[in-house]
């Protein structure tokens, strides 16, 4: 028998989160049980599975069955020869000031935008697409900021990292790759999300409005960061009884879809592009001409990206 208490409570923990998280996108939380199952208890193990096997025939097909959608391989000199005349990467001086202001730098004396450039300028890109250093980048753009070149070196990681080994990705991806994660399931068509619990009560919201208020994924975020006891949701309350205070009542979509931020800086421009054109498709049905969002990722997704990828 297993005695790791801990254990035993986090993965507890874990599985009430998950099943908020399914409940969130529609997929009802009975698709997910956990049951204290002894070693020694093979017959109500058996009857476990069974039990739960047939509960899950009697629920709706899985919206999430796996579509066979083969990508086509990209010219990895071609990306790389348009992202440098794009970026200005060629006119680095070897200044070393993207260096000197670099957070990661500062703790990790191996990591250098300035040599990151230079091995891709001289021909080493396999070595920096298997490598660590595109994923390390914060893209906080303080290096673009003081570049006496204009040199663009988020931009250049962002465009690199399309071509980057996804293995080493899943090595490091923040937050267990929950956000991209629901990204892409917010893509399926058939997925009807129940996202619209956390609206206070007498919240006036309207399906058509010229001002869309633009949520993002702070419902998934108020799941997935429970144990810090943020209290995320307080931010879409807050500004929804703002904007009724002024008399206004936001347009909101109750199948809203993440912007696609991280979709786009790990370099997933496939999904990044379709999950906008969906966006893009849902605003224009409300009517909106303006739209709010609280979260600084969908701001500057939706007003510069959005136009730079359509």
């Amino acid at each position: 028998d297993c005695h790791y208490v801990s254990g035993n409570l986090k993965a507890e923990k874990r599985m009430e989160n998950v099943k908020k998280l399914l409940g969130l996108l529609g997929l009802k939380s009975e698709r997910l049980r956990l049951e204290w199952i002894s070693t020694s208890e093979g017959e109500r193990f058996a009857e476990v599975v069974a039990d739960f096997t047939e509960q899950l025939r009697k629920m709706e097909p899985n919206p999430l069955r796996a579509e066979v959608n083969p990508r086509v391989p990209e010219n990895t000199k071609d990306v790389i020869s348009k992202a440098v005349k794009k970026t200005n990467v060629q006119y680095c001086l070897e200044c070393g000031k993207c260096s000197s202001s670099c957070p990661i730098s500062k703790l990790n004396d191996a990591y250098s935008p300035r040599r990151t450039v230079e091995k891709i300028l001289l021909g080493f890109e396999n070595r920096v697409l298997s490598g660590t250093d595109l994923w390390t980048c914060l893209t906080c753009f303080t290096c673009t900021e003081r570049c006496p070149s204009d040199v663009k070196f988020p931009e250049f990681v962002r465009a690199c990292r399309s071509l980057a080994s996804k293995e080493v990705l899943e090595e490091l991806c923040a937050h267990r790759g929950i956000p991209m994660a629901l990204s892409r399931i917010m893509m399926n068509p058939n997925i009807k999300q129940e996202r619209m619990g956390w609206l206070p009560n007498g919240a006036e919201i309207s399906p058509k409005n010229d001002l869309l208020y633009f949520v993002g994924c702070l419902p998934y975020f108020d799941v997935a960061f429970e144990d810090f006891n943020l209290n995320l949701l307080k931010i879409p309350q807050s500004v929804v009884k703002v904007l009724n205070k002024v008399g206004i009542k936001p347009a909101m979509l109750r199948n809203e879809k993440c912007c696609g931020h991280d979709l786009l800086w790990t370099g997933d421009l496939e999904n990044f592009e379709k999950l906008a054109k969906m966006n893009v498709a849902d605003f224009k049905k409300t009517g909106a001409t303006r739209i709010v969002t609280a979260c600084p990722e969908c701001y500057r997704t939706l007003k510069k990206d959005y136009a730079e990828r359509l």
